[in-house]
């Protein structure tokens, strides 16, 4: 199978990672995923991704911080978000930084599917 995108997941939670990598490869979307810090910067540096996913209780990072550093990083690449809790506080501030799409973990497969047609050009397939 041809993959013409690919996404960036840090993530680790295992059946979290097993879930994005099926509905992505279902959409053709290619999907890398790292589970340290240091190693989900670097892929976000060195390589060209169509989104990134970004499980926020995963660093244990202040969220806003993360979400300004990836964007500051990739200014044009959509940030979709995963929370264990959302409230509207965090969920409008998350969108003020210019989060395209937020899940609610444990994510299941159509709210996966959802937020990868959020993507540019994973859309044209699926309308």
């Amino acid at each position: 199978m041809q993959f013409h995108q690919r996404i960036l997941l840090g993530c680790r939670v295992e059946e979290s990672i097993n879930l994005w990598h099926k509905v992505a490869t279902e959409m053709e979307i290619s999907c890398d995923h790292e589970v340290r810090l240091e190693d989900f910067l670097l892929a976000i540096q060195d390589k060209d991704y169509h989104a990134i996913v970004i499980d926020l209780e995963l660093f244990g990072a202040d969220e806003m911080k993360m979400i300004r550093l990836v964007h500051h990083m990739r200014p044009k690449i959509p940030v979709i978000t995963m929370v264990k809790n959302l409230d509207t506080t965090i969920g409008g501030q998350l969108y003020n930084e210019g989060v395209s799409h937020i899940l609610v973990t444990p994510p299941c497969e159509e709210t996966i599917r959802t937020a990868l047609m959020t993507i540019p050009k994973a859309v044209s397939k699926f309308k």
